[in-house]
């Protein structure tokens, strides 16, 4: 007959075995892989980077915009995360426009659909209602739960580090990663 610390022990271990992996967080942390800190590299050493004349100009924010086929003036914040990708070594994405970084086979994360996890690296999204579209982009740069710390250009007419909570993101796409790993 079986002893009860034998049979406690059983009961744990199917417990276990169950509920293993049951928990999968919406943000998993950071890769530590070698192209993700090259990217990183790259668009960290942007920080501070800011417009002349706060009219979306000035001769780093002119290098992102020209890397996309367009002068100053216009919103550059596509054409920031385009250049750094291109800094990097990647050819993609290269597109001043915001709803282009967001194709289906890129897209990891959107809000209340597809929830793989989200990576340093990553490019996420903002929606304004008043467009209709995502409007803003910029990097993942670290996960704290339910909170990121981004790093985005044409932000307060500059480069910088903002905390964001994952609920105000819409979408968020891997560019690193193979685009046939779903």
């Amino acid at each position: 007959m079986a002893t009860p610390v034998f049979v406690s022990g059983l009961v744990l271990l199917v417990f276990l075995r169950f509920h293993a992996g049951a928990y999968r967080p919406a943000v998993d942390p950071p890769q530590h892989d070698d192209a993700r800190q090259r990217l990183r590299s790259v668009y960290i050493a942007e920080l501070g980077v800011q417009e002349a004349t706060g009219r979306n100009n000035g001769s780093r924010v002119e290098e992102y915009l020209r890397y996309c086929n367009l002068g100053a003036g216009h919103a550059w914040c596509a054409a920031y995360v385009s250049w750094c990708f291109g800094k990097a070594g990647y050819a993609q994405p290269r597109n001043p426009w915001s709803p282009a970084l967001f194709p289906a086979s890129r897209t990891v994360w959107t809000k209340g659909g597809n929830t793989d996890p989200i990576r340093q690296g990553d490019v996420f999204g903002i929606y304004y209602p008043t467009v209709k579209r995502i409007a803003h982009v910029g990097f993942i740069d670290q996960l704290d739960g339910k909170w990121l710390v981004t790093v985005e250009g044409n932000t307060d007419n500059r480069v910088l580090r903002k905390r964001r909570h994952i609920g105000s993101l819409y979408a968020v796409a891997d560019w690193i990663s193979d685009p046939d790993r779903h």
